[in-house]
């Protein structure tokens, strides 16, 4: 048997986990790690939903004794590490069908990184988590903008603080994928804002409230955006898209 490293995600429900003289209960947002190279059991506490990562050891390329110490350790996503590290996996989990073998490739990497951020950073060796959490800072950045992007206060500041890094340190990362950090956040905020206003089911939202739930301060400003994004006012876009679904409904 190939040995693994086994991280284990609790999406809903508890379970319980013990190895290496060691036991967790695990909570909804809760990661565990586990060594399949040892004895371990799990008990499931009623109906749960969870995310298995398996990684062989080899690969990961941490120390046995580091994962000695953290197998079996309850580990919270209030800590902004794990947190993110949930955050991708649960994602991840979601997608994975509609993930060609290519975009499979690509998540290898970042997936790894994120596991070796975890244990380390979780165990004080900062000095053995650096390079994985600066590998990883566009995933984590990316990651926590699409879980905070109605937050009008979602700043470069806040984002490089909530990830422990410098702003300009933050700039230079996204630059080098060529991204600018305003311009970012604000193409994403439109982006929803065009879904809801092009959606039946938001129609009976205001503009002004659907604006207002993605972070944009007033109706002003965001028609002013959003016309030099799309080409066309939200109004208009919004009147567009009834008349073509009543035309589309009106018998012939």
């Amino acid at each position: 048997m190939v040995p693994h490293v086994l991280v284990h995600l609790q999406e809903a429900g508890v379970s319980q986990v013990r190895q290496g003289g060691r036991q967790a209960w695990r909570r909804a947002g809760d990661l565990t790690v586990l060594h399949n190279a040892k004895p371990y059991e799990v008990t499931f506490h009623g109906p749960t939903r969870s995310v298995l990562v398996r990684v062989p050891t080899h690969v990961l390329g941490l120390r046995p004794f580091l994962l000695d110490r953290i197998t079996a350790v309850p580990l919270s996503s209030e800590r902004p590490v794990v947190g993110a590290t949930a955050a991708f996996f649960s994602r991840l989990a979601r997608h994975q069908t509609a993930a060609g073998a290519a975009e499979t490739a690509l998540l290898l990497k970042p997936s790894l990184d994120l596991i070796r951020a975890v244990v380390t950073v979780v165990l004080d060796r900062g000095d053995l988590a650096r390079a994985p959490l600066n590998s990883t800072l566009l995933e984590r950045v990316h990651e926590y903008v699409r879980l905070h992007m109605a937050d009008p206060d979602l700043t470069a500041e806040r984002l490089a603080a909530e990830h422990d890094v410098s702003v300009r340190w933050l700039y230079l990362t996204l630059s080098r994928a060529g991204i600018s950090p305003g311009e970012w956040i604000r193409t994403q905020r439109l982006e929803e804002c065009r879904k809801q206003l092009a959606s039946p089911a938001h129609e009976f939202m205001t503009i002004e409230a659907i604006a207002h739930q993605w972070g944009f301060a007033g109706a002003a400003h965001f028609s002013r955006v959003f016309k030099t994004a799309y080409g066309v006012s939200p109004r208009e876009l919004r009147s567009r898209l009834a008349a073509g679904r009543a035309d589309s409904h009106r018998p012939d």
